[in-house]
């Protein structure tokens, strides 16, 4: 057997007579050379081959050092890796007396599990109880209810907003073909006519209707009454740019020398 795996399995079955001159001398004949960390491969054909009450005293020997030492093995420790071995092999009462023993004497918190972490061996016991595990069924019930009840609702909001959506658009279309036969309409009168109705006409805005409506000659805006052309000079007034700011110009122009 391996002379480094023999150093932690004396340490290990000395234990109980660590503050024995035995006990000491095992601790300290084991090194920071000493440990199993990086040598997986090499060591668990091994290890899986030890007897019952070797691998106890194995793991034992391991966190006697570790903890001594305080070697800084976190999530990696080959205590871990080894104690998997274990488990899985060894004899339920013997695998909870170790496990017990590990909670006692660790200084790594990641031990026995790694990264599933538990503060000592009572709050271990207590996440494995079937007290625990009931509370937590009805947890994930709940959640799971939940996360259904939050689809349901997700879905009946998807399903609004699509009817909202359609009616919109419905509305728009029929907005759009009244607006498109309106047009028509104000195309065949003539200009005059045209731009009065816009000057009075304040339930659309100003971009409802077609900006080619401003192109019209001084003439034609000279033959609209004072009080038309205010009224599509108050309309129009606020457009900064294009044609019917254009327009706007052209009707001060003419108010100026009239």
């Amino acid at each position: 057997m391996n002379k480094k795996i023999i150093k932690f399995i004396n340490l290990g079955k000395a234990y109980e007579k660590s503050n024995s001159a035995d006990g000491k001398q095992f601790l300290s004949e084991i090194s920071s050379t000493d440990r199993l960390l990086g040598y997986r491969a090499e060591w668990i054909p091994i290890i899986e081959k030890l007897k019952t009450i070797d691998f106890v005293a194995l793991l034992k020997g391991m966190t006697i050092a570790e903890t001594h030492y305080k070697w800084p093995s976190g999530s990696a420790s080959e205590i871990i890796w080894c104690f998997r071995k274990f488990e899985s092999v060894a004899p339920v009462e013997i695998l909870d007396e170790t496990i017990k023993w590990i909670f006692e004497n660790r200084w790594n918190d990641y031990l026995p599990f790694g990264t599933c972490r538990y503060r000592s061996y009572e709050d271990y016991v207590w996440h494995h109880s079937e007290e625990y595990l009931s509370l937590k069924r009805e947890k994930q019930a709940r959640h799971f209810k939940k996360m259904e009840r939050l689809q349901r609702e997700a879905a009946c909001r998807k399903i609004e907003k699509d009817r909202l959506l359609k009616k919109h658009q419905e509305i728009g279309k029929v907005k759009a073909e009244k607006r498109k036969r309106e047009i028509k309409k104000l195309e065949k009168i003539n200009p005059e006519e045209r731009l009065n109705y816009i000057g009075k006409n304040k339930s659309v805005t100003l971009d409802y209707f077609p900006a080619k409506f401003a192109e019209v000659s001084e003439k034609i805006l000279i033959n609209l009454s004072l009080k038309d052309r205010l009224l599509l000079m108050e309309r129009i007034k606020y457009k900064q740019k294009g044609k019917w700011k254009i327009l706007y110009k052209k009707l001060q122009k003419i108010e100026k020398f009239h």
